[in-house]
């Protein structure tokens, strides 16, 4: 037991003594000779009739085991000690003789009584000497490790150089800290692996370091344009007269770790996104190029930025004017034409915007919209429009807040997606609902970040219920419910019933009979007043019979028919739901006849 044999096999092994099962079992041995039982159930453990052990575990790996860990309270005990005391009782139980069995019981209990007593003993002992033996190897690893780093700090290794990360770590700890002494001969030996690993991980930490200091250098580059995107905005014109004011400059220096710029930027955000490119994008023009590839300091790289910052604007504005361009050409070839042809309305007014480029007047008109026609063939890319958000520009160019891109490896392969112009063409089917939406309101050349800023201001003029909502809200509603329109029209996927469902469209926008608005704008009071009853009120049994009215023309609604308590359908429910359904016509067309 206290040498480093198996007590069983005599094979080699390294594993613990089992002071429960007086035994030192290899893997193998643990494996055939060991049988699980339950401490909770099992009368030989419950009794106290067997030697087991918890510490002692075969390992789960032969292809019979189909469990994957053991049940609860289970213990192991030696599979020929389980079935002599079986063997045991069955004798005396088959001999019915409850006075021997009761005896043996008694012996074997005050046997395991005494094995208890000098299991406890025994621990005692190994737990103190091997102790003992472990501070004694601790001090000749300590002693091993000092002898190691004091020889190489004389070879020219410094300490940071002996500092292992990662997978690197395990060879280098290996050598050094293997629990033998550390002779001449052995120093000899093991100094040229050392000597490797230092040199390459002295390669490692060089590289490392420059990485660093580059990504130090993309920190200021950062900084410097968030600043310069937060500072100035291209739609200044309107943001002043629709009384948003001037963005703010966050503060003078982002000194909080790169994780948290995004709560300093929140508080300073503008309604609008102001269309700017990614770092990444800007490290490629040669004023910025130079600053991310050569060894300067951070202070040098502040210095030559504030030199640069009138190119950098430049650079910025070529960006935006070739986006601009970009999508007014993909938009399509019929909306060419003169400067004067475009008009934006701010405010009423057509002077305010008047100073903007063309380009830009027509991507912000809240009929210019957009839909993405290529779609990311990367299944984890970032672009992803939320379903209440109409395709504006600049939404899907550049975004409110800003996203750091300073990791190459993280960051690179969703930059272009999120900026790419190509991606995206003029959504016609959404551009005429909008404009029709804009005659309702008598506002057909206004921009979409006016009508933004209105906020929750907007009812459908079709609904039977809808609370004010955002523009983009209500476009997205109108849009959803023509598709939703197309679904239920779609013959395939009609229910299998003899009656049709009679089904009306309010949102339908051809419908020019008694031609109720598709959208209202109210007072921000009245709006306000209605959120609130909105909010207070649920949707009873008369919202369900004016809905049953206007959508389905059903003026005697039958409950478990026409409607009912039920929110889920399964297959059954539906079969039995179509059954009742024509029944129910069916009784009202023989009605009809015998009346007649």
């Amino acid at each position: 037991m206290f040498s480093k044999s198996c007590t069983e096999c005599g094979a080699r092994t390294t594993a613990r003594p089992d002071v429960y099962l007086v035994a030192r079992l290899c893997t193998l041995c643990r494996y055939t000779e060991l049988q699980e039982l339950n401490s909770k159930t099992d009368e030989l453990v419950k009794l106290d009739l067997v030697c087991y052990t918890s510490d002692s575990r075969p390992k789960r790996d032969a292809p019979e085991d189909t469990r994957y860990r053991y049940t609860k309270g289970a213990v192991f005990a030696f599979k020929w000690e389980v079935q002599e005391a079986r063997e045991a009782q069955q004798t005396f139980r088959k001999n019915d003789d409850e006075a021997s069995l009761a005896e043996w019981e008694e012996d074997r209990r005050a046997a395991a009584q005494a094995r208890h007593k000098d299991t406890h003993q025994l621990s005692r002992y190994i737990y103190r000497v091997t102790g003992s033996r472990e501070d004694e190897l601790e001090q000749i690893k300590e002693q091993r490790r000092t002898t190691i780093f004091e020889r190489l700090k004389t070879l020219a290794w410094t300490e940071e150089d002996m500092v292992f990360k990662g997978s690197e770590a395990k060879p280098w700890n290996a050598l050094l800290n293997a629990p033998k002494v550390l002779t001449e001969r052995v120093w000899t030996n093991i100094l040229p692996q050392l000597t490797q690993m230092l040199a390459d991980n002295r390669e490692r930490h060089t590289a490392e370091a420059k990485k660093q200091r580059r990504s130090d250098r993309r920190t200021c580059i950062d900084r410097f344009l968030i600043r310069m995107k937060y500072t100035a905005h291209p739609f200044e014109p309107i943001f002043q007269a629709v009384a948003l004011g001037v963005p703010t400059p966050p503060p003078l220096t982002l000194t909080q770790p790169i994780g948290n710029w995004g709560k300093v930027l929140n508080d300073v955000c503008p309604v609008e996104a102001n269309p700017f490119p990614k770092t990444l994008t800007a490290l490629e023009w040669s004023c910025l190029k130079d600053l991310d590839e050569l060894e300067l300091s951070t202070e040098e790289v502040e210095a030559k930025l504030e030199q640069r910052r009138p190119e950098i604007q430049e650079k910025v504005l070529e960006w935006r004017n070739k986006v601009e361009r970009c999508l007014v050409e993909r938009f399509g070839p019929d909306l060419g034409g003169t400067q004067d042809e475009v008009i934006l309305s701010v405010n009423g007014s057509l002077e305010i915007a008047s100073s903007l480029p063309r380009n830009t007047r027509l991507l912000l008109r809240a009929d210019t919209l957009f839909d993405e026609e290529q779609y990311d063939p990367d299944p984890d890319g970032l672009l992803h429009f939320g379903p209440e958000a109409p395709c504006y520009y600049p939404h899907f160019i550049s975004r409110v807040t800003d996203r750091l891109d300073l990791s190459e490896e993280r960051y690179s392969t969703c930059r272009s997606k999120e900026t790419n112009p190509n991606y995206f063409g003029r959504d016609p089917k959404t551009m005429r609902v909008v404009k029709l939406m804009l005659q309702d309101l008598g506002m057909p050349d206004v921009s979409h970040v006016e009508l933004n800023v209105m906020r929750e201001r907007f009812m459908c003029g079709r609904c039977l219920d809808q609370e004010p909502t955002s523009w983009s809200s209500c476009v997205w509603h109108y849009m959803e419910h023509l598709e939703s329109w197309e679904r239920q029209t779609d013959p395939t996927r009609q229910p299998a019933i003899r009656h049709p469902i009679e089904i009306r469209n309010p949102h339908d926008i051809d419908s020019l009979d008694d031609r109720k608005p598709l959208i209202r704008l109210l007072r921000e009071e009245k709006a306000t007043e209605i959120r609130k009853k909105y909010k207070s009120l649920g949707r009873g049994p008369d919202y369900m019979r004016k809905h049953l009215l206007d959508m389905h023309n059903v003026t005697q609604p039958v409950e478990e028919i026409h409607y009912g308590r039920s929110n889920h359908w399964s297959s059954e429910s539906k079969a039995e739901w179509n059954e009742k359904w024509d029944a129910y016509h069916d009784a009202l067309e023989g009605a009809g006849e015998a009346a007649e």
